[in-house]
């Protein structure tokens, strides 16, 4: 899974690429998102995050649950938008339902929302976020589980 850093309306908007569809509840590839993520909050300084689905219609499970896991532990507004009725069966089995104004249909009302409800997490100084490119963090580890060194040969000294 890629979480990509777009700019919409002045705010940083992650939208999900490389989507993993896994249904275990334990998926290798995706366990360790939240730790990536919290990293890449530390670097940015965002004090705010929305994730857009996209509309996948399917999303890894335990991708979901490192990131509920994570706006556990934060004190920042975590909304998702995009969101189809699988994904969404999976937050509303955590308690994220439609009555916690978390999960919008559009990136834009979650903006708008953002923008009425915490006007102070908003203003932000992007110098630190590389835009249109997926959180490196996410991508090295997942590399580093299926690298396998090259066998050197006496050729290559």
């Amino acid at each position: 899974m890629d979480l990509i850093p777009q700019n919409i309306d002045g705010t940083i908007v992650l939208d999900v690429g490389n989507v993993c569809t896994s249904h275990e509840t334990d998926c290798r590839n995706c366990s360790d998102i939240g730790g990536c993520v919290h990293n890449w909050l530390m670097v940015t300084d965002l004090r705010y995050v929305i994730i857009d689905f996209q509309d996948e219609k399917e999303i890894c499970h335990t991708f979901i649950t490192e990131l509920l896991q994570l706006r556990k532990r934060l004190a920042i507004p975590f909304l998702f938008t995009g969101v189809t009725a699988r994904p969404k069966e999976i937050l509303y089995s955590y308690g994220i339902g439609p009555e916690s104004n978390v999960i919008f249909e559009l990136a834009e009302e979650a903006i708008k929302f953002l923008v009425r409800d915490y006007p102070t997490a908003i203003s932000h100084d992007f110098s630190q976020v590389k835009f249109n490119e997926a959180i490196t963090s996410l991508r090295s580890r997942q590399l580093q589980r299926t690298f396998e060194p090259e066998e050197i040969t006496e050729d290559d000294i």
